[in-house]
């Protein structure tokens, strides 16, 4: 915290408190079973909830490889039953189009926070497309 400005921490303490929930802490074997329980879990969820949109449920994965594990997992399971949403992917670096491209926004990046490199998956000389 020390590192943000002081209006950002100001602003951070006047957030609402989060309302009450429940937290379970699940362990799987392997991550294929993991992905399997998550994405019924999630299928369970928007059967039970049926004013939550499909749309508006967010998944954060801290691999591409279990999010899409997950999505795929969820559009099978959607295509099987018969319902009538199937789930998608956003990455970062997906919004641009080209590899040239993204090299050209990670040097952009890297100069103006010279520090940023942690922020990428990979920190590799540029490499001409």
């Amino acid at each position: 915290m020390a590192d943000l400005p002081s209006e950002a921490v100001q602003a951070s303490r006047k957030a609402p408190p989060n309302g009450e929930g429940e937290v379970y802490i699940v362990q799987h074997n392997t991550i294929e079973e993991e992905i399997a329980a998550l994405a019924a879990y999630i299928e369970w969820y928007l059967e039970n909830h049926l004013g939550m949109p499909a749309g508006e449920v967010l998944v954060l994965a801290n691999r591409r490889m279990i999010g899409n594990g997950i999505r795929d997992a969820l559009n099978l399971r959607a295509q099987q039953n018969g319902r009538q949403w199937s789930a998608q992917s956003f990455y970062f670096e997906d919004a641009l189009p080209t590899e040239a491209a993204a090299n050209g926004f990670a040097l952009l990046t890297l100069l103006v926070n010279p520090g940023g490199c942690r922020k990428f998956r990979v920190c590799e000389p540029y490499k001409e497309a």
